[in-house]
């Protein structure tokens, strides 16, 4: 159980759990994107419940990684998609809200 408060470790059938942090990324005016951060590594979740989609939010997230990366956006100064940086995709098993700090 301390792995579960304190970081990620691994579960059986390749499921991940962790504690971490969905935080928004604006990829254009008007558009975000919803990653996940846990152990300071970033995750572009498949599928994220609506309930979830907000700003610096903590999570206790359970995931399986994908074998893909997803390209994160910035928007560019004329409001178009810039690339910025891949992260690895996760499909979501089991996501709970933490009181947030």
């Amino acid at each position: 159980m301390g792995c579960f408060f304190f970081g990620s470790c691994q579960t059986s059938k390749n499921l991940r759990q962790g504690t971490g942090w969905v935080l928004a990324k604006t990829a254009t005016r008007g558009s975000q994107q919803y990653l996940i951060v846990v152990d300071n590594q970033w995750y572009y979740p498949e599928e994220l419940p609506e309930k979830f989609k907000m700003d610096s939010v903590r999570v206790q997230v359970k995931y399986r990684v994908l074998d893909r990366l997803d390209t994160v956006f910035k928007p560019a100064p004329n409001d178009l998609l810039e690339f910025d940086f891949t992260a690895r995709a996760i499909k979501v098993k089991k996501i709970k809200l933490l009181p947030q700090r």
